[in-house]
């Protein structure tokens, strides 16, 4: 499977605007797919029966290609976000048979290539904020637990697993923690409800909201998702999301697709 995601973050200070796009070509590729059975005893025959739940499956995810459209102040930073971003680049989710991640089966390789990414960064760019923000970022890699980020957020592979079950309700809607991005560093609660079912698609509603005590103003929390009866991963996910900090406007408008 191959998807394009697209984020592109509007930044608004008085009369001065700033756009980046990120685009990122990511390849999914099914590692391992293991049916979930339910056993079920039938008292009157005496005899046990399966019922399958789905599967659990293991995706690899490789970002095969990113660009970036960077503005003024951020372009000569394009190369170097660029390399950052693969320190995620071939992870491999578990997905439970409820379309959930569960865990991530090789973190230990990660925080081990990540070593060798870091230096080779390191050997090209020099500043103490270079330095200051490559231990931030590894301080995360070596304690973050994986599900929260990169693979609930937005940025990465948030929208890739809104964990959507195969087979559910009408009233169905499930609750979350996600990020946005790493530039946040701020935490939000996505809500998924089921909308309606059109042909040959399942269509589902995206909100969201802040946490208390944040500093943020949450304008518009918004976006759709479709999804083909018969699976649990999109083909297409639109979100908005637009905030207020510190006297700027934020706006993050994402975009994935399947093709």
């Amino acid at each position: 499977m191959n998807y394009l995601l697209q984020s592109e973050l509007t930044i608004k200070n008085g009369k001065t605007v700033e756009k980046n796009l990120y685009e990122t070509v990511l390849l999914l590729n099914i590692l391992e797919q293991k049916e979930e059975v339910r056993i079920i005893h039938d008292k009157e025959l005496n005899a046990d029966f399966g019922e399958s739940l789905g599967f659990n499956t293991t995706y690899e995810i490789e970002l095969y290609n990113i660009n970036l459209t960077l503005s003024d102040k951020l372009e000569k930073a394009s190369d170097f976000t660029r390399r950052l971003m693969l320190r995620y680049d071939y992870i491999q989710p578990r997905v439970n048979a409820k379309g959930k991640v569960v865990s991530v089966q090789n973190k230990n390789e990660l925080q081990e290539l990540w070593q060798p990414l870091k230096n080779n960064i390191q050997d090209d760019y020099e500043g103490d904020v270079v330095t200051d923000y490559l231990k931030e970022v590894e301080e995360k890699m070596m304690t973050q637990d994986f599900i929260l980020s990169p693979m609930s957020q937005y940025f990465f592979f948030g929208l890739l697993f809104p964990g959507i079950p195969l087979n559910h309700h009408n009233e169905w809607k499930s609750t979350r923690d996600i990020e946005i991005s790493d530039y946040e560093e701020e935490k939000f609660q996505e809500t998924v409800s089921f909308d309606k079912v059109m042909g040959n698609l399942k269509l589902y509603n995206i909100s969201g909201n802040t946490f208390p005590n944040s500093a943020f103003v949450l304008e518009n929390f918004s976006g759709l998702i479709r999804i083909k009866k018969g699976e649990i991963l999109p083909i297409q996910t639109d979100v908005t999301i637009s905030y207020k900090i510190y006297n700027q406007q934020y706006q993050w408008v994402f975009k994935l697709e399947q093709y």
